[in-house]
């Protein structure tokens, strides 16, 4: 890990998840459920990016297209002093988005999913997890109830990852 990342995780976590929230930097619209899943949003890892005095910027990489969809990439780069310490690719096909604005929705759903990873390359997984059960009380949400799940631990991550046929497959 650089010197870099250090520097952010320890800048990021002289704030405690909770005294992120008792202040109100970090609120419930910060997350978003997806299929019963609470997921930290764009807007999450632009405020924790300000918190950390970190830079970032993003590319669109060349999609592909195939008969009846388009699948959308972006990266993600996050600096510190202007030396990259993190980044994160999202992807999003346009068959996950339905609508008269289905390419700019997969276009846009790529570039947070590549914010999402490079949020997490940065702060890592158990600092999000401890602010989502802060705000939560637990991991998924079914029917508007919470439901106490264990968090993800890195074994079964890199498990997902490798079992993975797709990156919306993780």
């Amino acid at each position: 890990m650089s010197n870099n990342l250090l520097e952010i995780k320890n800048d990021i976590f002289k704030v405690s998840a909770e005294e992120l929230i008792i202040g109100q930097i970090v609120k419930k619209e910060d997350f978003a459920v997806i299929q019963g899943k609470i997921e930290p949003t764009r807007d999450l890892a632009l405020k924790l990016f300000a918190i950390a005095k970190l830079n970032y910027d993003t590319e669109m990489i060349p999609p592909i297209s195939r008969q009846d969809e388009t699948i959308y990439y972006v990266k993600a780069r996050v600096y510190k002093n202007n030396e990259k310490v993190a980044d994160g690719l999202g992807a999003c096909s346009t068959k996950e988005v339905r609508g008269e604005r289905q390419h700019h929705d997969a276009l846009a759903r790529a570039e947070t999913r590549a914010f999402k990873r490079a949020l997490e390359a940065c702060v890592g997984l158990p600092f999000i997890n401890e602010l989502i059960l802060q705000l939560f009380g637990g991991y998924e949400k079914k029917n508007g109830e919470r439901v106490e799940t264990p968090a993800i631990t890195p074994d079964e991550f890199i498990s997902k990852i490798r079992e993975a046929k797709a990156l919306p497959h993780l």
